[in-house]
Protein backbone atom coordinates (compact mmCIF):
# COMPACT_ATOMS: atom_id res chain seq x y z
CA UNK A 1 0.00 0.00 0.00
CA UNK A 2 1.31 3.42 -0.84
CA UNK A 3 0.76 6.51 1.25
CA UNK A 4 -1.58 7.79 -1.47
CA UNK A 5 -3.69 4.62 -1.15
CA UNK A 6 -3.77 4.96 2.63
CA UNK A 7 -4.68 8.65 2.39
CA UNK A 8 -7.52 7.90 -0.03
CA UNK A 9 -8.92 5.29 2.35
CA UNK A 10 -8.55 7.61 5.34
CA UNK A 11 -10.41 10.35 3.46
CA UNK A 12 -13.15 7.84 2.57
CA UNK A 13 -13.46 6.75 6.20
CA UNK A 14 -13.56 10.37 7.39
CA UNK A 15 -16.28 11.22 4.86
CA UNK A 16 -18.39 8.24 5.96
CA UNK A 17 -17.84 9.18 9.62
CA UNK A 18 -19.10 12.69 8.90
CA UNK A 19 -22.10 11.35 7.03
CA UNK A 20 -22.97 9.04 9.94
CA UNK A 21 -22.60 11.92 12.42
CA UNK A 22 -24.84 14.12 10.29
CA UNK A 23 -27.45 11.34 10.19
CA UNK A 24 -27.34 11.06 13.98
CA UNK A 25 -27.82 14.83 14.27
CA UNK A 26 -30.89 14.54 12.06
CA UNK A 27 -32.30 11.79 14.28
CA UNK A 28 -31.71 13.82 17.46
CA UNK A 29 -33.08 17.08 16.05
CA UNK A 30 -35.95 15.23 14.38
CA UNK A 31 -37.12 13.88 17.73
CA UNK A 32 -36.94 17.35 19.28
CA UNK A 33 -38.75 18.92 16.31
CA UNK A 34 -41.48 16.29 16.46
CA UNK A 35 -41.93 16.85 20.20
CA UNK A 36 -42.33 20.59 19.58
CA UNK A 37 -44.76 20.02 16.71
CA UNK A 38 -46.91 17.74 18.86
CA UNK A 39 -46.91 20.32 21.68
CA UNK A 40 -48.12 22.99 19.27
CA UNK A 41 -50.84 20.66 17.98
CA UNK A 42 -52.29 20.40 21.46
CA UNK A 43 -52.85 24.13 21.54
CA UNK A 44 -53.84 24.39 17.89
CA UNK A 45 -56.58 21.74 18.06
CA UNK A 46 -57.81 21.93 21.66
CA UNK A 47 -60.78 24.06 20.66
CA UNK A 48 -61.73 21.66 17.85
CA UNK A 49 -61.60 18.64 20.16
CA UNK A 50 -63.69 20.32 22.84
CA UNK A 51 -66.09 21.67 20.19
CA UNK A 52 -66.73 18.17 18.87
CA UNK A 53 -67.29 16.86 22.41
CA UNK A 54 -69.71 19.72 23.11
CA UNK A 55 -71.61 19.15 19.85
CA UNK A 56 -71.86 15.42 20.54
CA UNK A 57 -73.18 16.09 24.04
CA UNK A 58 -75.69 18.61 22.69
CA UNK A 59 -76.84 16.19 19.97
CA UNK A 60 -76.98 12.73 21.58
CA UNK A 61 -79.29 11.35 18.88
CA UNK A 62 -77.18 12.59 15.96
CA UNK A 63 -75.10 9.62 14.83
CA UNK A 64 -72.65 11.79 12.90
CA UNK A 65 -71.72 13.78 16.01
CA UNK A 66 -71.48 10.57 18.04
CA UNK A 67 -69.12 9.07 15.46
CA UNK A 68 -67.04 12.25 15.42
CA UNK A 69 -66.86 12.16 19.21
CA UNK A 70 -65.75 8.51 19.15
CA UNK A 71 -63.12 9.33 16.51
CA UNK A 72 -61.83 12.19 18.66
CA UNK A 73 -61.20 9.76 21.51
CA UNK A 74 -59.22 7.44 19.26
CA UNK A 75 -57.25 10.20 17.55
CA UNK A 76 -56.44 11.85 20.88
CA UNK A 77 -55.27 8.50 22.28
CA UNK A 78 -52.92 8.13 19.30
CA UNK A 79 -51.73 11.71 19.83
CA UNK A 80 -51.01 11.14 23.54
CA UNK A 81 -49.03 7.99 22.74
CA UNK A 82 -46.99 9.84 20.10
CA UNK A 83 -46.37 12.75 22.44
CA UNK A 84 -45.11 10.34 25.12
CA UNK A 85 -42.88 8.54 22.63
CA UNK A 86 -41.40 11.79 21.31
CA UNK A 87 -40.71 13.02 24.83
CA UNK A 88 -39.06 9.73 25.79
CA UNK A 89 -36.94 9.79 22.64
CA UNK A 90 -35.77 13.35 23.28
CA UNK A 91 -34.86 12.43 26.85
CA UNK A 92 -33.05 9.27 25.73
CA UNK A 93 -31.08 11.09 23.03
CA UNK A 94 -30.27 14.16 25.13
CA UNK A 95 -26.94 12.88 26.56
CA UNK A 96 -25.52 12.03 23.14
CA UNK A 97 -23.21 14.65 21.68
CA UNK A 98 -23.29 14.69 17.89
Amino acid sequence: MTYSDAKAYLDEIAAKNKSAKDSLRVVKSGAANTKAMLASMQTQYAQVVSGIADAAAANPDDKAWQVADAEVLLVVADFVALKTTASEMVTALEPFEV
